[in-house]
């Protein structure tokens, strides 16, 4: 019978156990040391003196859970690419509409632009926040803006907030952690079985050395699956990025600066103005 170990690293061994078939190749494996089964990939041998299940792939021999750990891994980074080109697709559609719409209406008026940016549900709620820092003058219709657009629609705002980027920066960890991880576990199963007697005899040593470049698979794949992952990252944020490029230009185009410096010597330009007519309102009436 396969000890605990086993039944940890290959959990459809309970099902070859409830059928009834481990036991019984098991058997016959002790007995003949020749494979007692063969599946496609996998088949079941004497490795050293342990019953494992071995998948020979591309001509390297691994223990079959290092093979499906592997598929496991590149299957955890498909879905997440997949994922990831999902959501920067379609908030890149956002940004594209809305700069177009902003393109084509160069000479629309402010409330125009916020009937354009409250359309879309990511920007609304940040063109608010930017609508409260413009400045109106009474006496002229250029709107000015006390702010950058970069400040209110800053790339944490636009991008991050919309895209699990949290979640998507932790993949390539997560990848390796989990390849490395399987890589550990199968050598500590190696060396689970090695036994020295006292007369120095080692037991078990073929289960180890027998397929220890294969327990490296997983690793390999999980490393070359997060190195590619960060180029898929730079790929998907692409479009994203030109939209929010767009976006800022559009913004800072139709709006002037006017800062806390600007406002000073404005008001300090009108109160001049007001004193100087203030004394010759006095002039006219000492004279």
């Amino acid at each position: 019978m396969p000890n605990l170990i086993d039944y940890l690293l290959a959990p459809w061994k309970i099902l070859e156990l409830l059928a009834g078939g481990s036991p019984a190749q098991s058997g016959k494996l002790a007995a003949g040391g020749a494979a007692a089964s063969s599946s496609g990939l996998c088949s079941i041998q004497d490795v050293g003196g342990q019953v494992l299940s071995i998948c020979r792939v591309a001509g390297y021999e691994m223990p079959s859970f290092i093979f499906w750990a592997s598929c496991i891994i590149f299957l955890i980074f498909a879905v997440a690419s997949l994922l990831l080109f999902r959501q920067c697709s379609k908030l890149a559609a956002s940004l594209g509409r809305v700069t177009q719409q902003l393109e084509r209406a160069k000479n629309r008026d402010l409330a125009g632009l916020r009937a354009v940016l409250e359309k879309e549900k990511n920007l609304a709620p940040l063109w608010s926040q930017f609508e409260d820092t413009l400045l109106v003058f009474d006496r002229s219709e250029d709107v000015y803006a006390t702010q950058p657009p970069e400040a209110i629609f800053s790339r944490g705002s636009v991008i991050e907030a919309h895209v699990h980027s949290s979640f998507f920066n932790s993949v390539p960890g997560i990848l390796t952690g989990v390849g490395l991880l399987m890589t550990f576990v199968a050598i500590l199963d190696g060396l689970s079985h090695v036994t020295v007697s006292t007369n120095m005899d080692v037991q078990g040593i073929g289960g180890l050395i027998n397929g220890l470049s294969g327990k490296f698979v997983s690793s390999i794949v999980a490393v070359t699956c997060a190195v590619c992952f960060v180029f898929v990252e730079r790929l998907a944020y692409s479009g994203p990025e030109q939209g929010y490029r767009k976006l800022l230009i559009q913004l800072s185009a139709r709006f002037r600066r006017r800062t806390a410096e600007h406002l000073l010597h404005h008001i300090h330009t009108e109160l001049q103005v007001l004193n100087r007519r203030q004394k010759t309102v006095d002039a006219h009436q000492e004279a």
